[in-house]
């Protein structure tokens, strides 16, 4: 089955009044512009708008748009700095050293900060009947869309901690943190380098919803969900191949909890083809032609599982891990987890190992750490439901942006959600 796919850009650069822009910082918008365009002339505008860097981004996306030849993960990677800086500077989200692109520019204060020094102060006095319990410096963290993580450096109980808080935000309860945390602590428990979890708040409490604590990792974010920076060493590839291998060998059946449904029978694997339809549907309606054919591709190819399910992360990339002296030193956000096929976490990575480590160098070191390759089958599969479900889930941060203008919603559901579909079709006309 043929899919032909011609990828759409709206013309973003007008009518933006609505959209609730927050103006950025504008030497650090400078700083990023200069990378992606070059010196600018003397008539320049030296401080942008974020409108203006708005309309720059979504012309540099129509360029690549109506170039077939273009290299268009390298183009949308380029321009991923001017997005992530405005979507960060929307959230109130600091840590700039941590957005890609701009680790070089200087730091300045966050729009908002939402937790505080003194409730954070309050809360760990409470928690361990400490009065000399103080915390010292509190930032959140760029990164992630459903959940707020936020750094806190204090001490209590006579010991210095650098800690981070991952938190529900607008919720009393969330069964998916509860069940992350779990797949976190068996993970630490198995020796894979997840977070070092602390402790968890299962209910609402004095800073806000539930959120669990992980002890802080040092290393920085060598990538974004497209890809790698540059400059990433292949041993970072080397070692996520190790990481699968040994993640793909633990015995998930005692874990009673997972953030995400299993995927680990056809039945179960056709069940979310099937709900991930009925959200795309009810966020944007019925589905065109493509989008129908792409969910029948789907439901046709579905593979049939291992006999025995192993622990899928379900969001590996370099966006979600930290390096260090060009090793991974953790591997984050495991809001996806859940027992399934490891073709699953393999066909997720791959598009984005190009430039770090070539496919078959990491099948290599998959297999030599204890991992089992994939059939082409399934990889295929798996490869174009990666894109799919990520398509809808921009869809439904799309959606929501009608009654929530939040600028990364418009972000998402606009300029992500188009390449992901893109993507599948392109990955389906090539299996």
């Amino acid at each position: 089955m043929e899919i032909s796919f011609l990828l759409k850009i709206p013309a973003y650069s007008t009518g933006l009044s609505d959209c609730n822009i927050i103006p950025m910082d504008p030497k650090r918008a400078y700083h990023v512009l200069i990378k992606l365009y070059g010196k600018p002339g003397p008539d320049s505008i030296m401080k942008p708008t974020s409108e203006q860097i708005l309309s720059a981004v979504c012309d540099e996306i129509a360029l690549v748009a109506r170039n077939s030849e273009a290299d268009h993960q390298g183009a949308l990677t380029q321009i991923g700095p001017l997005l992530e800086w405005i979507i960060a500077n929307e959230m109130g989200e600091v840590e700039p050293d941590q957005v890609i692109g701009l680790r070089d520019a200087p730091v300045t204060e966050a729009a908002a900060v939402h937790l505080d020094i003194e409730s954070v102060t309050q809360y760990l006095r409470d928690r361990f009947d400490d009065p000399k319990a103080e915390a010292t410096s509190v930032s959140q963290i760029v990164g992630g869309f459903s959940k707020r993580t936020t750094r806190v450096a204090c001490h209590y109980l006579g010991d210095t901690h650098s800690l981070v808080l991952r938190q529900a935000v607008g919720v009393s309860k969330d069964p998916v943190l509860e069940a992350e945390y779990s797949v976190v602590c068996h993970a630490w428990s198995e020796g894979l380098p997840a977070p070092e979890p602390l402790w968890i708040e299962p209910s609402k409490n004095l800073l806000g919803g539930p959120f669990f604590v992980t002890r802080f990792v040092t290393g920085f974010n060598p990538g974004d969900v497209f890809g790698a920076d540059e400059a990433v060493a292949g041993t970072v590839g080397e070692d996520l191949a190790t990481f699968l291998a040994r993640l793909h060998r633990v015995n998930c059946a005692n874990l009673n909890q997972h953030p995400s449904s299993p995927m680990s029978t056809i039945d179960q694997i056709l069940q979310e083809i099937d709900l991930a339809l009925q959200k795309l549907t009810e966020a944007t309606g019925e589905p065109d032609a493509m989008v129908s054919d792409i969910f029948s591709w789907l439901r046709t190819n579905a593979p049939v599982p291992p006999e025995e399910p192993v622990l899928i992360h379900g969001d590996v990339g370099f966006h979600n891990l930290l390096v260090e002296n060009e090793k991974v030193t953790v591997v984050l956000d495991w809001e996806r987890a859940h027992p399934g096929d490891p073709a699953e976490d393999l066909a997720y990575l791959k598009p984005t190992l190009q430039g770090v480590l070539p496919w078959n160098d990491f099948l290599a070191h998959y297999e030599s750490a204890g991992g089992i390759a994939p059939s082409s089958q399934t990889l295929g599969f798996y490869t174009v439901w990666q894109d799919v479900w990520r398509y809808v889930a921009c869809q439904v941060h799309l959606s929501a942006y009608v009654n929530t203008p939040r600028l990364s919603s418009l972000f998402v559901g606009r300029i992500f959600g188009p390449r992901f579909l893109a993507d599948a079709a392109r990955n389906i006309n090539t299996l």
